[in-house]
């Protein structure tokens, strides 16, 4: 190779480069689920509290990027405060193999969970029920499921997060079909009953 081509090769290589790590993340707006990169606004993700449990919520940028930061001010059991993101369970389609990431953190270590279920009563199991131990610092996580079929139009994704006060940041939520025998790219997977919790490099 000529000293001109390795010359341009060089050049080729480091524009790629800055532009991977200067482009925004989309991967958030795949698949089913809508706005889970919250670029978009609040809409359609909502808090709910019941019982004595209070919360709020809103839309913060973190390192430039916005990230939903709910507030739980009056705790109670965990599904008392609910993070959700309602769409319909056509979008799923027939069961399949679904990965399910989000990025998230608290003011705190606590245990919430992640439920992918009808949205109104009697709230039946779309696949999905997982518990995860959330730190104070930015961890990725990751859950391969098979969705079940429901008989609601609209299911919802769902954060209990009742249980603690205090705050919790979440960002980059991605519902993604796999291909058959398709595995997610994460460091390890703990099987935990009908699911696997994959964490990232990062925890």
């Amino acid at each position: 190779m000529n000293q001109t081509m390795s010359y341009c090769l060089s050049l080729v290589s480091v524009t790629v480069a800055v532009a991977l790590a200067s482009a925004p993340s989309v991967a958030a707006d795949a698949g089913p689920l809508p706005n889970g990169s919250f670029a978009a606004g609040q809409s359609p993700w909502t808090v709910h509290s019941e019982k004595d449990a209070r919360a709020t919520w809103r839309i913060e940028a973190v390192d430039g990027n916005p990230s939903a930061v709910i507030e739980v001010t009056a705790a109670g059991k965990s599904n008392h405060v609910q993070f959700a993101c309602p769409f319909p369970s056509a979008a799923l389609g027939k069961p399949r193999v679904y990965e399910l990431s989000f990025r998230c953190r608290a003011t705190s270590a606590r245990t919430i969970r992640v439920v992918l279920l009808e949205r109104g009563k009697p709230w039946g199991s779309a696949g999905l029920g997982e518990n995860v131990r959330v730190g104070t610092i930015w961890q990725t996580f990751s859950f391969v499921f098979r969705n079940k079929p429901v008989k609601q139009e609209m299911v919802k994704l769902d954060f209990f997060l009742g249980a603690n006060l205090g705050k919790v940041w979440l960002d980059d939520v991605v519902l993604t079909p796999l291909r058959n025998g398709e595995r997610p790219p994460v460091a390890r997977q703990v099987s935990s009953g009908d699911s696997e919790l994959g964490l990232g490099d990062d925890g």
